[in-house]
C-alpha cells in the first residue's frame, strides 16, 4: 500500500500567507470602520407625522451620509432642515405652511409637554433646543455627549456643570458644532434661546437655528452681541479626515441645499434661459463648478445662493 505523506510547505511561503492574510484581515476592518463612520440616514421613530413622511425636509434627511465627525454631522443635519417652518397642527408637519402654532416634527419625535404647567400636554411648544436636540439625535451623537433638552435654560445649567460652558465674556471662539445661547433683553430667564454654531469668521458667529421667526433659519451675531450670553462646547468625537469645514473657500461636487426663497435654474452658466426653478429647501447635487456657477441635474444654478451640506 502507497501512503501519501504531507509535503510541508517552506516557512517562508507560510510565513507569506500569513502575512497577506493578516493585511486582508486589517482591510476588512477598515472597510467596517469606514461603514460605521459614513451611514446613511433612515429616520424611523414612533412618533414621526405622515406630513412629515412625505415631505422633502425627510429626503433631504435620507439623502445625507454621515462623516463620523460629530461637530460636521450636527450642523449636515441642521442644514438638511433649512427653510421648514412651522404650522399650526401635525397635518402641517411637512413644513410648508406658515403658521404660528408652533407644530413641528421635531416635537412630535421628543413628545408632547406640559408646556403651561396645567396639566394639558401638547406638541405644540417652543422649539429652539427640540430642533438642537433632534439634530443631535438624528446625527448619532449619544446622550452622553449632547443631552437632549427642551429647555435652554437647564441646558446652560448643564453644560456649565460639565465645563462645557463658556461666557461671551470669556472671549472663547465658538468652531462648528458647538450651541449658542442666547437671552432677550429684559428676561429673567438663564437662556431664551439656543442654535447651532456652523463657523465663526472675522469676530462674526454664523449660526442654523429653529424657532428663528416661526422657521429653520441661517443667521449671524457679532461676538460682542449683548444677544449673546455663551456657548457650549461637546466633548464630541471628531474625525478630521472625513470631517467638512462649512466656511468653504471654494465650490466643488457635492450636495447643496437652496438658501433663496425662488432660484431660476438657466440652460448655462453666467445666463441662458430659465429652465426651471428651485425653492428655499430643495436640495441638490451639485456635478461641477464654474466660478460661482454649479450643474444640477435641472441645469446651472448661481451658488452664492446656496449653503453647502455634504461636500468633499
Amino acid at each position: 500500500m502507497h501512503i501519501h505523506k504531507q509535503k510541508h510547505r517552506p516557512d517562508h511561503i507560510k510565513r507569506g500567507r500569513r502575512r497577506r492574510y493578516a493585511i486582508v484581515c486589517m482591510l476588512l476592518a477598515l472597510v467596517c470602520l469606514f461603514a460605521l463612520n459614513a451611514s446613511a440616514i433612515t429616520p424611523t421613530y414612533s412618533n414621526m407625522t405622515p406630513a412629515f413622511r412625505g415631505s422633502r425636509y425627510y429626503l433631504n434627511l435620507k439623502a445625507l451620509t454621515l462623516t463620523g465627525d460629530e461637530r460636521t454631522d450636527i450642523v449636515m443635519v441642521a442644514m438638511s432642515q433649512l427653510g421648514y417652518h412651522e404650522g399650526n397642527g401635525p397635518e402641517h408637519c411637512h413644513g410648508e405652511t406658515c403658521g404660528s402654532g408652533n407644530y413641528v416634527e421635531y416635537n412630535y419625535y421628543h413628545g408632547s409637554v406640559d408646556q403651561l404647567g396645567n396639566g394639558v400636554q401638547t406638541y405644540g411648544y417652543p422649539w429652539c433646543a427640540s430642533f438642537v436636540s433632534y439634530c443631535a439625535r438624528l446625527a448619532g451623537i449619544s446622550c452622553g455627549t449632547l443631552c437632549t433638552s427642551l429647555n435652554c435654560a437647564r441646558w446652560v445649567n448643564h453644560f456649565v456643570c460639565e465645563g462645557e460652558y463658556y461666557t461671551r465674556q470669556s472671549g472663547y471662539e465658538p468652531i462648528q458644532g458647538d450651541l449658542i445661547f442666547f437671552r432677550d433683553a429684559g428676561s429673567s430667564k438663564l437662556s431664551t434661546h439656543v442654535g447651532i454654531v456652523r463657523y465663526t469668521c472675522n469676530g462674526v458667529v454664523y449660526t442654523i437655528e429653529g424657532n428663528c421667526g416661526n422657521e429653520v433659519r441661517l443667521a449671524a451675531y457679532d461676538l460682542s452681541d449683548p444677544y449673546v450670553i455663551g456657548f457650549a462646547s461637546p466633548d464630541y468625537t471628531e474625525n478630521p479626515d472625513t470631517a467638512i469645514d462649512y466656511l468653504l473657500d471654494e465650490y466643488t461636487e457635492g450636495n447643496y441645499i437652496i438658501a433663496a426663497a425662488e432660484l431660476p435654474v438657466r440652460s448655462k452658466p453666467n445666463g441662458g434661459r430659465v429652465t426651471f426653478t428651485l425653492h428655499r429647501g430643495d436640495l441638490m447635487h451639485i456635478y461641477e463648478c464654474i466660478g460661482n456657477w454649479g450643474r444640477t441635474d435641472y441645469g446651472w444654478i448661481p451658488m452664492t445662493d446656496t449653503q453647502p451640506i455634504d461636500v468633499r
